[in-house]
């Protein structure tokens, strides 16, 4: 009895570590799972701004890769209370940022968004066939700055 009692306190531990690791939950968008999001800062210089859509050059952006949960959540949240907007013909060429959402389906969304200055509406454009522009109030844009902000530092 004594012999089984050792190997079975060893499987029982080894099972009790497998299935302690945490478990990742995406956020959900629409009907997928964000995963991950990414922000790749865009140039703005005006010789710069063709390379901006450029993949061959787009390792060179300056890049952020967000996948802790509570932070996903904020950013998803912020995007799902958008306005929708017309006034994005502009940004599809001098966004500040291109953001991708990393889905569990290994699918990817592309949306360009406009930070704008503190205290004004920022903009973010969907960049799926038609293109919708969305407006994202003072006291969101000011969020998403300190995301942007606090992971520069």
């Amino acid at each position: 009895m004594r012999k089984l009692l050792v190997p079975l306190l060893l499987v029982v531990f080894t099972l009790v570590a497998c299935n302690s690791e945490e478990v990742y939950e995406g956020v959900p968008y629409k009907d997928k799972e964000v995963i991950e999001i990414i922000f790749y800062r865009n140039w703005q210089a005006p010789g710069l701004l063709g390379f901006n859509r450029v993949r061959a050059v787009s390792s060179l952006r300056h890049t952020q890769r967000i996948n802790d949960y509570e932070t996903m959540v904020t950013l998803i949240t912020i995007i799902n209370k958008t306005k929708e907007t017309n006034a994005f013909d502009v940004l599809l060429r001098n966004s500040d940022y291109d953001i991708i959402l990393k889905f569990d389906d290994d699918t990817t969304k592309i949306m360009h968004l406009a930070v704008n200055d503190e205290g004004e509406k920022g903009l973010l454009v969907d960049n799926s066939e038609p293109a919708n522009a969305f407006r994202i109030q003072v006291e969101d844009n000011m969020k998403i700055r300190e995301v942007i902000e606090g992971r520069n530092n």
